[in-house]
């Protein structure tokens, strides 16, 4: 028996009092917990992940038909010289199927997370984003040496051509 200090009247006097704290600290996070301000700020993105990858699909869908269209026109024209055109569309399909995958991929991860997936689904979560930025900074570096090359290719190409070679 203690009293409201954690001495008893059997306690040794010299012995640190002991206090009852069970119920009284919150637990802390630990490996297996996730905290819930994370699961709510993952669950504020997922909407926004859903949308970017919709809008992917479509576009993706819209690069198709007009790959296909053009690729329908131009073989009822006879003509042969645009079809390179009508597979920039089927190629910019192949550019955008592999980071909308992954956007659909992370939204899953999140709504597993947010359904009480715990540490795992985040840790999947969290992958699926990490591949997300990786693919995004590979085609931004492409994109934007592509552009350098393409520079550097008109500016040889309007070195080499001689007077009046372009006549409007």
């Amino acid at each position: 028996m203690t009293d409201g200090y954690g001495y008893g009247s059997s306690s040794n006097p010299y012995q640190p009092p002991s206090f009852a704290t069970q119920g009284q600290w919150a637990p802390m996070p630990g490996p297996s917990s996730v905290s819930p301000a994370l699961v709510e700020s993952l669950r504020r993105t997922r909407p926004w992940v859903l949308f970017l990858a919709i809008l992917g699909t479509i576009w993706m869908g819209f690069a198709v038909l007009g790959g296909i269209g053009m690729v329908a026109g131009m073989r009822a024209m006879g003509g042969e010289e645009a079809m390179s055109i009508a597979f920039v569309y089927l190629f910019m399909f192949g550019i955008y199927i592999l980071p909308v995958v992954m956007m659909y991929r992370y939204a899953g991860a999140i709504q597993r997370l947010v359904s009480g997936g715990g540490q795992a689904e985040l840790e999947k979560a969290i992958d699926a984003q990490r591949m997300i930025w990786t693919v995004f900074g590979i085609m931004v570096l492409l994109a934007f040496v592509l552009g350098v090359l393409s520079v550097f290719a008109i500016g040889a190409f309007f070195a080499n051509s001689g007077p009046g070679a372009f006549k409007f």
